[in-house]
């Protein structure tokens, strides 16, 4: 409690009274970082809030850009090469994509947004990511799901039936004689994969039916 009142006690100082015409990255170079001083219902909130909006003043404009990435590319991760929209002075960076992102993660990447004002320092870039639909496979979370076509035979008598997971491997999966086709197929730990591990494939069994002719609809 000592030293946090310390700590309270120069930062409160060092916005009350700084130094005549301060650099504009001071705050940005001082030991004490004020986003992270949290105090619940202070007095000290006003104070620091009012500092953050006079940091994000003394620094060049933040950028917003957009990319687009295939669920493969999310079950991997991805490195991007991207060139900042700023015409007055565009700049190449390269991006690394957290395997297992989901569709609508925003990215910040410090000090990588509009740098045209050379006397302040960088904005930050923020990207969102889109994540495309793929084509046999729906993703919840960790999850994914898939629809496999059988025939009504198949679920009677049993069958054994291939799936292709997300990381390109052919998956046999046997279906039980007399399924009870409303449940699904669960294959543990063929989902989406993150930094915790990998979720489930779930598999929907669609039953198509024959055409048949007189003689066998009567047999039947």
């Amino acid at each position: 409690a000592e030293q946090r009142f310390k700590e309270i006690s120069v930062a409160y100082d060092m916005i009350c009274n700084p130094p005549p015409q301060p650099p504009p990255y001071q705050f940005h170079t001082t030991h004490y970082s004020f986003d992270d001083l949290h105090f619940g219902n202070s007095p000290f909130d006003d104070l620091f809030a009012n500092h953050r909006n006079y940091t994000r003043q003394q620094r060049n404009p933040d950028i917003h850009m957009e990319c687009r990435i295939s669920l493969v590319d999310a079950f991997y991760g991805k490195d991007f090469d991207l060139t900042s929209p700023s015409q007055s002075n565009p700049r190449n960076f390269r991006v690394k994509i957290p395997k297992g992102i989901e569709d609508g993660m925003n990215l910040r990447i410090s000090g990588a947004g509009d740098h045209s004002n050379k006397a302040l320092p960088a904005g930050d870039l923020y990207l969102l990511v889109r994540v495309t639909p793929h084509q046999t496979l729906l993703r919840s979370g960790r999850n994914l799901s898939t629809i496999v076509p059988v025939t009504a035979f198949d679920v009677l008598l049993g069958k054994d039936v291939e799936v292709v997971g997300i990381d390109g491997k052919v998956l046999r999966v046997p279906i039980p004689s007399e399924f009870d086709s409303s449940r699904k197929l669960r294959l543990a730990g063929q989902g989406m994969a993150d930094m915790a591990g990998r979720g489930d494939l779930f598999i929907e069994l669609y039953i198509t039916f024959p055409t048949l002719n007189d003689a066998q609809r009567a047999l039947l």
